[in-house]
């Protein structure tokens, strides 16, 4: 589970959930109360937090940060924040083996070539410095 703040608007903060999204991750998503909702996310249900962090405050903010956090993570509300669950969508998946196409391993194994002669010469030429490089 992440906890994702979306306070700052950062661009990498919205990719990460973006990728938590795809993956169809649970997520608790935070902000302060001065920002405004994010258009893509807006229908999502957040936890708001006051933005000056008094200490008579912030217990409160907590609390309430701390039961999304525990509702979230009960099974029963996985669909909570999941874009996949409500646009009935499939979660993006990582194939456990990838296979190299023909073309890619002859380009590979000529790669591995070039590195293994490129490793003889410079072993070579480190052996006896007056040797010439053979062709």
């Amino acid at each position: 589970m992440v906890l994702c703040g979306y306070s700052s608007r950062n661009a990498n903060v919205m990719y990460e959930l973006g990728l938590r999204h795809a993956f169809d991750k649970p997520v608790v998503l935070i902000k302060d109360n001065k920002t405004e909702k994010v258009f893509d996310i807006q229908g999502l249900r957040y936890t708001e937090y006051d933005s000056t962090l008094r200490v008579d405050i912030v217990k409160n903010d907590i609390n309430r940060i701390s039961k999304a956090l525990t509702d979230t993570s009960n099974p029963k509300n996985l669909e909570l924040n999941s874009v996949i669950q409500l646009a009935k969508l499939r979660a993006a998946t990582i194939p456990e083996e990838t296979q190299i196409s023909p073309d890619t391993q002859i380009l590979l194994h000529a790669i591995e070539s070039l590195q293994q002669q490129s490793s003889h010469r410079e072993k070579t030429k480190s052996m006896d410095p007056y040797q010439p490089i053979l062709k």
